[in-house]
């Protein structure tokens, strides 16, 4: 899970001696709005498919540059630095060097943003539980002693910001269909609890729906 690990197969960066009018026709054929521009394998900076439309189709990349436009990731970084700086940077694209600044490659948001969803247990069967609380009285082994205690495991869980300072949310993957006796056990342990979503009860929603369009159809 790491950048140097990730690297997009086939992916084309800009080239200085590029013209503005090729590097958007890559940027189409690629499906980005971004791309690393480059000189002898040196990372110059990224270029913006608004960037090139801003200026004559005609002029060599390399006369648009911006040196302080230079996000970038190294070989070693962790995918969780990764999908924070596609977060912050708004970008499609991201290069990649290695130890000596050299040019690896690039990550694509799109192909990121897929493998964090299947590396992780989103799609693994059980229920997902939501709680408030202050940053001072989180502990998450405490948590899942609790959640353990009534038969459950954590199979994820991530951290999001409150509404007020200090306050933040936790969101929890617990590997049971049904989590009533560990919803209860946690509120009498004072947790907050925002919001319970049991894979049972989304699964007889679903089948509510399905059973009540079959009768609207048989009607």
């Amino acid at each position: 899970m790491i950048a140097g690990e990730l690297l997009a197969k086939n992916f084309i960066a800009a080239q200085t001696s590029d013209t503005a009018r090729a590097v958007l026709l890559s940027m189409n054929e690629q499906y980005v709005k971004h791309l690393p521009v480059l000189k002898d394998n040196q990372y110059v900076c990224i270029i913006s498919e608004e960037d090139l439309l801003n200026n004559s189709l005609e002029v060599e990349v390399g006369a648009l540059v911006n040196p302080e436009n230079r996000p970038l990731l190294h070989r070693t970084d962790h995918l969780f630095k990764i999908m924070g700086l596609f977060a912050e940077r708004q970008l499609s694209v991201l290069p990649v060097l290695d130890e000596k600044d050299q040019y690896l490659g690039s990550l694509l948001q799109e192909e990121i943003v897929d493998y964090y969803s299947k590396s992780f247990a989103y799609a693994d069967p059980g229920s997902v539980m939501v709680l408030e609380m202050t940053r001072r009285d989180y502990e998450l082994s405490t948590i899942a002693r609790i959640v353990e205690s009534e038969g459950g495991k954590i199979l994820c869980a991530f951290v999001s910001k409150g509404a007020i300072p200090d306050q933040m949310i936790l969101t929890l993957k617990i590997d049971k269909m049904q989590i009533q006796e560990i919803n209860e056990t946690l509120d009498r342990m004072g947790y907050t609890i925002k919001a319970v979503y049991e894979e049972t009860a989304y699964s007889d929603i679903l089948q509510e729906r399905y059973d009540a369009l079959m009768h609207y159809l048989n009607v």
